[in-house]
């Protein structure tokens, strides 16, 4: 089943909850040497230039393509003149202008004919909340489906609880997230280690602790291992930033077999 990544903290949660304890973070801002600034021209896709000029028009296969995330990263791919096969288990959603497939990442046969002579393979599936260990299986199926495919590149949309707060801390480590997200989490930080144990050309793209519905500014900071988060702890990122962020990682790759962190 395919739904909306799980988000660190709910969204809709307001004031002081934004932030994290100050004892515990280390804003990159400060801190991270493998942080950079951003900034884009936001009423305009970046990265490479337009097709027809020197764009060069990748072949993208999105699973999620409904969810928050997905929607947004559809249409900044397809802003940017790429060829998009959007996969969902329910496909009503999906624009009449995109190729459609309904897939629940549940075969890795299904999986592999859908990736077939694909450039890059983008993942923003997200588990049931009471099941959220399904991201494993599903981990595992989508490399084997790549290997098996060819050799497309494989972005994961990740969480953020694996992200360092500290030197050598995680959110997850620091005892600060709250219970209710910690399943998701750990989810995800066991799916990181499968990526990493994988062969496949692999990045994970972890959101900041706020990951919401906002504005396309074109200007946020990104990093590695770390939690991006402001001089007063508050870690945050629209979904139109993230899918900014992920697009060009798409057109000039710079964390190939890595991580990859962003926040304002």
């Amino acid at each position: 089943m395919m739904r909306e990544t799980f988000p660190l903290i709910h969204s809709k949660e307001k004031s002081a909850k934004t932030q994290l304890p100050d004892i515990s973070v280390n804003p990159d801002a400060c801190s991270n040497t493998h942080i950079r600034v951003v900034t884009r021209i936001a009423s305009q896709p970046t990265g490479c230039k337009p097709q027809g000029k020197g764009r060069i028009k990748m072949k993208i296969v999105l699973y999620g393509a409904t969810g928050n995330s997905g929607q947004r990263i559809l249409q900044e791919l397809t802003n940017r003149g790429h060829e998009v096969t959007a996969v969902a288990r329910n496909t009503s959603k999906v624009p009449s202008t995109v190729k459609a497939v309904k897939d629940d990442l549940s075969n890795i046969d299904a999986i592999a004919s859908v990736i077939a002579g694909a450039d890059v393979v983008v993942s923003a599936y997200a588990p049931p909340h009471d099941n959220t260990d399904a991201l494993l299986g599903v981990t595992e199926r989508q490399i084997a489906a790549v290997k098996k495919a060819g050799k497309a590149r494989l972005i994961v949309v990740g969480g953020a609880g694996l992200l360092e707060v500290a030197p050598g801390v995680t959110l997850i480590a620091s005892g600060y997230l709250p219970e209710a997200f910690l399943p998701i989490a750990r989810s995800h930080e066991n799916a990181l280690g499968i990526l990493k144990g994988s062969d496949v050309n692999w990045t994970y793209f972890s959101p900041a602790g706020f990951f919401e519905p906002g504005e396309r500014t074109g200007k946020f900071r990104l990093g590695t291992t770390k939690l991006i988060a402001n001089e007063k702890g508050d870690s945050r990122i629209s979904f139109e930033d993230y899918a900014v962020a992920l697009a060009d990682e798409i057109e000039k790759p710079a964390h190939e077999r890595g991580q990859l962190s962003i926040g304002y």
